[in-house]
C-alpha cells in the first residue's frame, strides 16, 4: 500500500510540475511577443535628439491612434484649422511625428 502511495506522490508531484513549467513557458512566450518594449534606432544623434523616447510614455503617453484622431474629431477645439500645427507644434515635412514627440511601441505593435 505505501509502495502505491509513493507511486502516486511522484506521478502528482511530475504533473505538478510539468504543469509549472508549462505555464512559466507559455506566459514567457506570451510576454515576449506581446508586451515587451522594443528599442527605437534612429540613424543620427539629431533624429534621436528629435524624436527619441525619455521613457514617460507608459506613466503619461497618450495611445498613439487616440493622439492622431482627436484633431480630425474635435477641430472646433483647435484655434485654427491644422490640427497640432495650430497649437505651435512643430512638424516636419515628411515625418509621421512632430518634433518633441516620439512614439514607442509594443513587441506586438512593432512585428505587424
Amino acid at each position: 500500500m505505501t509502495i502505491l502511495k509513493d507511486k502516486i506522490g511522484r506521478v502528482i508531484t511530475s504533473i505538478v510540475l510539468v504543469v509549472i513549467l508549462l505555464v512559466g513557458v507559455v506566459g514567457y512566450v506570451g510576454w515576449y511577443n506581446l508586451f515587451r518594449e522594443v528599442p527605437t534606432y534612429y540613424e543620427s544623434p539629431e533624429e534621436h535628439f528629435k524624436y527619441g523616447s525619455i521613457g514617460t510614455e507608459e506613466a503619461q503617453g497618450v495611445p498613439y491612434w487616440i493622439w492622431m484622431v482627436l484633431p480630425r474629431i474635435f477641430p472646433d477645439k483647435l484655434p485654427r484649422p491644422g490640427g497640432y500645427t495650430s497649437l505651435g507644434i512643430t512638424w516636419e515635412e515628411g515625418k509621421e511625428m512632430p518634433v518633441g514627440f516620439t512614439k514607442k511601441p509594443l513587441a506586438f505593435l512593432a512585428s505587424v
